[in-house]
């Protein structure tokens, strides 16, 4: 990449069941709506990458309400454990209690989160990283779409 370019990358979401294990690399493919259950992408950070400077979840749900969500990433460099850095489940601020109308779709930004020590301040190229989104509230059917990441060059 050219300096001063950017690349926005979508990494889709996969249901898993409550029954699956909480990992970053255990994933499975479904179609089904997250109700109370986790949506989980992984990636690797690009060769050359200077800065993030967007993150999104991007979901929908066929009902109106006031969604809640809570998320957790992990990342790790080949050879390293997969949560040498991570961060356990934390209120998802930028999406919990949004007034919602039913089919419509939405993106809930994922910067800054935390304050300090974010995914965008931690993560280095050729890190491999998960990012685990979930549903909290049980009878609200919300569809994770994906996350997008800008990286900068």
């Amino acid at each position: 990449e050219a300096a001063g370019s950017s690349r926005e990358v979508f990494y889709p979401l996969w249901n898993v069941t409550d029954n699956t294990a909480d990992s970053w690399y255990s994933f499975q493919s479904t179609s089904n709506a997250a109700n109370s259950n986790k949506m989980m992408c992984s990636g690797v950070a690009p060769v050359g990458f200077s800065s993030i400077s967007a993150m999104y979840f991007w979901w929908g749900c066929s009902d109106s309400g006031s969604p809640t969500f809570t998320w957790a990433w992990s990342i790790a460099a080949g050879g390293q454990a997969g949560s040498t850095h991570s961060m356990s489940q934390t209120s998802l601020t930028s999406a919990d209690g949004v007034g919602y109308t039913g089919n419509d779709l939405t993106r809930s930004d994922l910067m800054n989160e935390t304050g300090s020590s974010d995914l965008e301040d931690i993560i280095a190229a050729n890190d491999i990283f998960g990012i685990r989104i979930h549903s909290t509230h049980s009878t609200f059917p919300t569809l994770g779409i994906g996350v997008t990441i800008t990286w900068n060059f």
